[in-house]
């Protein structure tokens, strides 16, 4: 079985959007910054980075709303 790339960008955004939530994955992983939080994951610029987290996570709260 093969994931799109889309998916596969989502499941790293999900990652990245559960460690920033939870300090003890930060500190099992050895991460305090979202620099090197985003750079494990594989997103190496800052700035796509931000416009991709923020568009999916829009995205998400989107089809949320509208499932309420």
């Amino acid at each position: 079985m093969e994931l799109d790339p889309g998916s596969l960008r989502a499941i790293r955004l999900e990652h990245i959007h559960q460690t920033l939530r939870h300090r003890t994955i930060q500190k099992t992983l050895n991460l305090c910054r979202i620099e090197e939080i985003r750079e494990l994951y594989g997103f190496k610029s800052r700035d796509n980075f931000a416009a991709l987290y923020k568009k999916y996570f829009e995205k998400i709260h989107e089809l949320h709303s509208t499932n309420l």
